[in-house]
């Protein structure tokens, strides 16, 4: 009798806790489904993530949380190298979220990245001219949107398709941070295709029409790099001094301490460009003893580093290894570059085959991360 009742009371408990855990398995929230598959993903298990991101969405249509899965949805099916399906999902997050959001504005970009890659240009012109009607005219994003349809006729070598497009955002545009994008991406079309007298060309007309540009100093210096590519050495060494004198007396003139840095870091960038180590070491060295921004001393710090390396003066790049170390010791980004970079000088000096390269840093033209 009571093994009878042992084995009854063992069948309840197990229907029990079956019934708990299928009832707490249903009280998730859309959130904490995504999570489960966001953890999914984080151990490497795709075919486990797919599954629960479907699952969330079909339980769960008008949730917000579906948006965000059908992005997820896309990733993987890009891991895959699915990129029609992918592409079928970013869509999705897009009818979700609109172009109206960044994230649909970042999915639709996804869509035209993944187009390209297959080499599908065609289809990728279609799509954007058809957002670039129905978006707010003039809007930054519709900008954006003509700029990218631009580079792809650039891509296809259609330029005057593409000149009908990226002139008017370059020689009407107000926003000098688009103008300056267009400009590089124009310059850097003619600059591969060796008509490096076309570039020049923009450069000019876009300072004919606007003298009092704050980009004056960058495209100037920009025109004396392009004269040095084409031969010509006069040129280029007149208009790289005429860019130095321009930029020492800006850098000279700003209050804003932020954007004196910027226009530091700009110099000195052009000044690697001409292999002139010593000029863009000598800035680098005033911002790390003037500046009380971290993150640009940091900067500064790696890119002296940066130009050391290149010039396999490695007594000297250890030194400025040291100096970083005891600077920034709580700094992950700052330790783990020092370790790196001290590895790469061992295995240079020693011999070895040079299987790390230096880290390349970008020009900070807002605040300078120290993150990777």
């Amino acid at each position: 009798m009571s093994s009878r009742f042992s084995k009854k009371s063992c069948l309840l408990t197990l229907l029990s806790l079956v019934i708990f855990l299928s009832f707490s398995c249903a009280r998730k929230t859309p959130e904490q489904k995504l999570q489960d598959a966001k953890s999914s993903l984080q151990k490497q298990d795709l075919l486990g993530a797919i599954i629960k991101l479907k699952n969330l969405i079909k339980e769960h249509p008008e949730s917000p949380a579906s948006a965000e899965a059908y992005r997820l949805l896309g990733e993987c099916y890009e891991i895959q190298g699915d990129f029609e399906e992918a592409r079928k999902n970013y869509d999705n997050v897009v009818k979700k979220l609109t172009h109206g959001d960044p994230r649909g504005q970042q999915a639709f970009a996804k869509r035209i990245y993944l187009l390209l890659r297959e080499k599908k240009h065609d289809e990728a012109i279609t799509a954007i001219k058809t957002v670039i009607e129905s978006v707010p005219a003039d809007s930054r994003y519709q900008k954006n949107l003509k700029l990218n349809l631009a580079t792809i006729y650039l891509d296809k070598s259609e330029t005057d398709t593409a000149r009908l497009i990226i002139d008017p955002l370059i020689f009407e545009e107000k926003d000098e941070s688009l103008v300056q994008e267009c400009v590089n991406i124009l310059s850097m079309f003619y600059m591969r295709a060796k008509q490096n007298d076309k570039a020049i060309e923009v450069i000019d007309k876009y300072l004919e029409k606007n003298p009092k540009s704050s980009l004056k100093n960058l495209l100037i210096f920009s025109k004396s790099y392009l004269f040095k590519l084409s031969g010509d050495q006069k040129n280029a060494e007149k208009f790289l001094k005429d860019s130095e004198e321009g930029y020492q007396k800006t850098i000279k003139d700003t209050l804003d301490e932020r954007e004196k840095l910027k226009l530091m870091f700009e110099l000195s960038r052009g000044y690697e460009l001409w292999d002139f180590y010593d000029k863009a070491n000598a800035i680098y060295d005033k911002i790390i003893k003037e500046s009380n921004e971290e993150d640009a001393v940091l900067t500064a710090h790696l890119s002296k580093n940066d130009n050391f390396l290149k010039q396999k003066k490695y007594d000297e790049a250890l030194k400025s290894l040291n100096e970083i170390e005891k600077q920034f010791p709580t700094i992950p980004f700052a330790v783990n570059t020092v370790q790196e970079r001290r590895s790469y000088i061992k295995k240079v000096t020693g011999g070895e085959e040079n299987k790390l390269a230096p880290i390349a840093l970008e020009t900070p033209t807002e605040k300078p991360k120290t993150n990777p």
